[in-house]
């Protein structure tokens, strides 16, 4: 909202996720096809132009892929707590510290889902997996803020088929490249992490900037993984404030 006075907006659920359909083939479910679902919407809306990319957590890594692939469709990059880039950059998200706290959670999320209507072949599997993202992590966020509301409805089968076989796969194989092709792009690059991430933090993120042409990091104190929630005015700030030092 801060910036929608100055820019046009444009945000999307992506491909079985949130508000989008379900019934979507698995053979769909690719980070290839994610980065083509992007290229579409940034072409409908660019109108030829480039466009200012900005995306959080897997949408990071997603906007990271999508730049490489497509680095004249792009101006400026903003990438807040990218999980991973590289097979190399993996481990904190791919092999997380465990804890009873989050096993419990998981296995209660899953109990509660069998008891959700039917119906809906996909909502048993979207719900357990918003159980599961609520209690995954503590590390992501300060003591005592883990933000339960920021997240609607994930979708299982997106998930399951993109970050497991797909990206998790290639993670563990050492395959996996998201930042093949980066290195044509010429804009401007902003990586933004949350002080209490000690997970995927600043100290992770300082190894993302050498993979992430003309970037710079910023951190946010007091701010977890969802930084948007936990401080709003300091990151839209950090955020002018890289747009307006670019001369935008």
């Amino acid at each position: 909202e801060p910036l929608s006075d100055r820019y046009h907006l444009v945000w999307y659920d992506q491909r079985g996720s949130g508000l989008s359909a379900r019934n979507v083939s698995a053979d769909s479910l690719t980070v290839d096809q994610f980065i083509e679902d992007l290229h579409a919407i940034v072409t409908h809306f660019g109108g030829g132009r480039p466009v200012i990319l900005f995306g959080h957590s897997w949408g990071g890594m997603l906007s990271a892929a999508y730049t490489g692939r497509y680095p004249r469709t792009v101006s400026h990059l903003i990438l807040a707590e990218p999980g991973f880039l590289t097979a190399e950059t993996s481990d904190p998200v791919i092999n997380p510290d465990v804890s009873l706290g989050m096993l419990t959670g998981m296995l209660y999320s899953w109990f509660q889902s069998l008891h959700v209507d039917d119906s809906d072949e996909y909502a048993a599997g979207d719900f357990w997996l918003n159980g599961v993202m609520r209690v995954a992590n503590p590390a992501y966020y300060c003591p005592d803020a883990n933000p339960h509301n920021v997240i609607v409805r994930a979708g299982y089968e997106a998930w399951y088929n993109v970050a497991v076989k797909g990206i998790g796969n290639s993670a563990n194989d050492g395959s996996l490249n998201l930042t093949q092709g980066l290195d044509k792009f010429t804009g401007p690059s902003l990586i933004i992490a949350g002080a209490c991430n000690t997970a995927i933090g600043p100290e992770h993120q300082e190894k993302h900037l050498p993979l992430v042409p003309n970037s710079r990091l910023v951190t946010i104190a007091d701010a977890g993984h969802f930084m948007f929630q936990d401080k709003p005015v300091e990151t839209m700030t950090m955020i002018q404030n890289f747009l307006n030092a670019v001369n935008l």
